[in-house]
């Protein structure tokens, strides 16, 4: 059923719901980055929702039409689990690259996303190169990567050849988890 028949929240239009059991209802929600329920979103019964008890079994469904109903205006908020899935961070990497050759970071065998993209991705790199200049830069470049797929590519000019370079990647899920 369509969800916003008894909740409200966030693009609830788009949301399809069903009924698990007597007291849990499993929603459908779009993940597109302008739909996403997220930590801190707030869920509540639509003003237009009629909520009764549930039969138990045919015989208690006597007269089951005339049971009084109760209007409510409940309200929860999102919260993480007890148990949050923490991201699993699968940095791959050659171990060298030729002088002119650009360097492959790739993270798309990481997990704990929880099918979202993620929500913050932080590749750092140390280094005792002796050119500060293109150690900044390549920093510089770093900091601008939002996704892990396809994996980013970096250009030879970012290294100093003979220098070794170490690299770090840290994940965070919607649940703020990394």
């Amino acid at each position: 059923f369509a969800c916003n028949q008894l909740f409200d929240f966030l693009c609830v239009a788009s949301a399809k719901c069903q009924w698990v059991d007597g007291k849990t209802i499993y929603a459908s929600v779009p993940t597109s980055s302008s739909c996403a329920l997220n930590v801190g979103n707030y869920i509540k019964f639509s003003s237009s929702a009629i909520i009764k008890a549930p039969c138990t079994s045919a015989a208690s469904c006597v007269n089951y039409d005339r049971w009084p109903s109760s209007n409510t205006t409940k309200t929860v908020m999102l919260s993480t689990a007890s148990s949050p899935v923490t991201p699993s961070v699968v940095l791959s990497i050659p171990k060298s690259i030729g002088a002119c050759s650009p360097l492959s970071i790739d993270l798309t065998s990481s997990s704990g996303n929880g099918g979202r993209a993620w929500k913050s991705i932080s590749i750092t790199v140390a280094s005792l190169s002796s050119n500060s200049t293109l150690l900044n830069q390549l920093r510089s470049f770093l900091s601008t990567i939002k996704t892990v797929n396809p994996p980013t590519v970096i250009a030879a000019r970012y290294f100093t050849a003979g220098d070794q370079y170490s690299f770090t990647a840290r994940l965070c899920n919607f649940l703020d988890q990394c």
